[in-house]
Order: structure tokens, then C-alpha cells, then sequence
């Protein structure tokens, strides 16, 4: 899966810039 594509979905399911950002960190360290 591509990182955009992940973001995309959190920026979705979550609407907030801050997590997204948290959370796409999270995803490349795994």
C-alpha cells in the first residue's frame, strides 16, 4: 500500500491533520 493511499484514509476517518501526521509516522516505522 502506498503512503498517500493510507493517509488519504486516515485523513478521512479521522479529519485531523495532527493524528494523520502521527499516524503515517507510526505506519513508516513498521
Amino acid at each position: 500500500m502506498e503512503p498517500r493511499k493510507i493517509a488519504e484514509a486516515i485523513l478521512n476517518s479521522v479529519g485531523n491533520k495532527e493524528n494523520v501526521y502521527s499516524n503515517s509516522i507510526c505506519m513508516t516505522r513498521l
